[in-house]
């Protein structure tokens, strides 16, 4: 974009569109053709820009991508003073979103309600997008960098190598929290949690610190068993039986990084149902809440889950010694059975012998006189 806009115009770039405006009241101060036509050129092929001129006599002229420069001098030669407004509707394609001007971008993201901003990278992630990049087209920054594991502001498109798998991360909490809004704002700690930032300067310092109050209200949200949110406040319990513990959304929260650190302790690995339990079990114990824990919180934590790792451990350590036993017991006996088998087989078999030897001898003599049978000396 024409660096000389942000001299001349009064700018404004907000979440979905840019919008710039001036007025001149003497001819000697309108811009020519190639100065309109090169603004929009310059515009990214995602997005949509127009300039509507009014003059004096409140006659109207939009000027696009088409406009041929004929039509554009006839126009701005009906009248001394014009009325400009450039905007640019903003488009999200493949995830990307761009920014022309940096500094109003981030004022107006960070100047909303916590709750505003969050329904808006919903709908941003709604899109079937696991990555969001904000393409930084301001002239005025040579450089800027700040990545999450999901969502990244940068003047180029390289990412950051906190990358995480995002479906898998929120199927977890689905399954171990419940979050009333979860429908309105399906979000994760990580998408806020900021690994890459710089240069620094107050745009990083502002946008950074407004992330980390973000990651801490989702990680309060999947550590509690239990929350919801509205415009203004979020309400969690530790347990569903619990006391429901209430937090200003908006107040100005002093960042604790172990919130984040218990939530990724839990959800690191696939144990996450029974981490979540003896988190909250041990926060019901110490009758802590979530937003005050401190490193001696997430050890107690960590000790209960080692003790609870430690009895199971012993339990599936008996449960193999007895399946063992009862393997080799088997075996043992069926290595007996085919001896046994052999022994009842041999002895049927004398039996079915004899029957049969006895049953043929029988009908032989009764069909037979005997001295027809045996000899004259044995009779």
């Amino acid at each position: 974009m024409n660096l000389e806009i942000f001299d001349i115009f009064e700018c404004w770039d907000h979440r979905s569109r840019f919008e710039a405006k001036v007025s001149f009241f003497n001819r000697k101060d309108f811009k020519d053709f190639s100065f309109f036509s090169q603004i929009l050129d310059s515009l990214s092929s995602r997005d949509d820009g127009k300039f509507n001129f009014e003059n004096d006599l409140e006659e109207r002229f939009e000027f696009t991508k088409k406009t041929q420069e004929t039509e554009f001098q006839r126009f701005m030669n009906s009248s001394e003073q014009m009325d400009i407004v450039l905007t640019i509707d903003k488009k999200i394609i493949d995830g990307k979103q761009s920014i022309y001007f940096f500094d109003s971008f981030i004022k107006h993201l960070i100047g909303k309600q916590v709750a505003e901003t969050m329904s808006y990278f919903h709908n941003l992630f709604s899109n079937e997008c696991e990555r969001i990049f904000f393409e930084i087209l301001d002239p005025n920054i040579s450089e800027f960098n700040l990545h999450t594991g999901s969502i990244y502001f940068g003047t180029s498109s390289s990412e950051s190598d906190n990358r995480f798998n995002r479906i898998s991360k929120l199927f977890k909490v689905k399954n171990a929290s419940s979050f009333y809004n979860l429908d309105n704002y399906e979000l994760l700690p990580d998408d806020f949690h900021v690994s890459t930032a710089y240069p620094k300067n107050d745009s990083t310092r502002d946008l950074k610190k407004y992330f980390k109050k973000i990651e801490m209200i989702l990680s309060i949200i999947y550590v509690s068993a239990s929350s919801r949110i509205d415009e203004r406040r979020l309400y969690y319990q530790i347990n569903d039986v619990a006391n429901t513990h209430i937090v200003s959304l908006n107040n100005d929260l002093a960042y604790n990084p172990v919130i984040f650190e218990i939530y990724n302790w839990i959800y690191s690995t696939d144990s996450y149902i029974d981490k979540s339990s003896i988190a909250r079990s041990v926060f019901e114990y110490l009758a802590a809440e979530i937003i005050d824990s401190d490193d001696s919180v997430i050890r107690g934590i960590q000790k209960a889950y080692n003790i609870y790792i430690k009895d199971k451990v012993s339990v599936y350590l008996d449960a193999k010694k007895e399946l063992s036993s009862y393997i080799i017991e088997s075996l043992s006996s069926l290595k007996r059975y085919p001896n046994a088998i052999l022994d009842t087989f041999l002895k049927n078999l004398y039996a079915i012998s004899g029957f049969f030897f006895s049953v043929i001898l029988a009908n032989v003599i009764s069909e037979r006189e005997l001295d027809k049978i045996f000899t004259n000396d044995i009779l």
